[in-house]
């Protein structure tokens, strides 16, 4: 359920604190849960549970998919969405929830937040996955070169969700562990993340 009090307004000092601290032992939890790969099955999501009733995630003007056939040539209506392209669409549905439910279970979760915070996560993560999947991450030389072709092969084939697990951590690093977060601050207004634009493309991922 979205708050519609203080749409935007500014905290107390003590509420500031309360809220961000609490986010973040959430958070903490949230990331452990990522790591172990403890992300239930659709068939034992709770029955009132937002994958219950879509494949992925959709909303905020994020659209969540695991193929390129999935992308829509034209809106849905009068909406236009930004994909995120992932080989873990379901997943990465899952985590968009448990921190939409997390800003919401600390009264942190309303029309001003909820743009900037999928929005900052889709820029982060479409950054990394392309960070990781590139010559970014290794040094310029042709052992180096042909070492990592090799690793990330026989990891996007053998184990997939230790590449996503590194491609997430440093989104969540970014995100709720960084100077930029979107936690609240004494200067932070829900409504002056807005003024950020994080997206760049229309079809955002690692797979683009």
């Amino acid at each position: 359920m979205i708050k519609t009090h203080n749409q935007g307004g500014k905290l107390s000092n003590e509420n500031k604190v309360n809220i961000g601290d609490n986010i973040i032992k959430d958070i903490d939890k949230l990331i452990s849960r990522i790591i172990n790969k403890d992300i239930p099955s659709r068939s034992n999501l709770n029955n009132n549970h937002t994958l219950k009733s879509m494949d992925f995630f959709m909303g905020a003007d994020i659209c969540v998919i695991g193929n390129k056939k999935d992308i829509k040539s034209q809106d849905f209506g009068w909406k236009s969405y930004d994909y995120l392209l992932t080989a873990h669409p379901y997943e990465i549905s899952w985590i968009l929830c448990e921190i939409r439910d997390i800003y919401d279970k600390n009264n942190y979760y309303d029309e001003f937040i909820k743009y900037p915070l999928y929005g900052k996560f889709t820029y982060l993560y479409m950054k990394y996955s392309k960070k990781h999947r590139t010559f970014e991450t290794v040094k310029r030389n042709d052992h180096k070169i042909e070492s990592w072709f090799k690793w990330l092969d026989h990891t996007t084939t053998h184990r997939p969700w230790l590449l996503e697990k590194i491609i997430l951590l440093d989104v969540f690093k970014d995100m709720f562990y960084s100077f930029d977060n979107v936690l609240p601050d004494e200067e932070f207004q829900n409504k002056d993340l807005l003024d950020k634009c994080y997206l760049t493309d229309s079809h955002i991922g690692a797979e683009t």
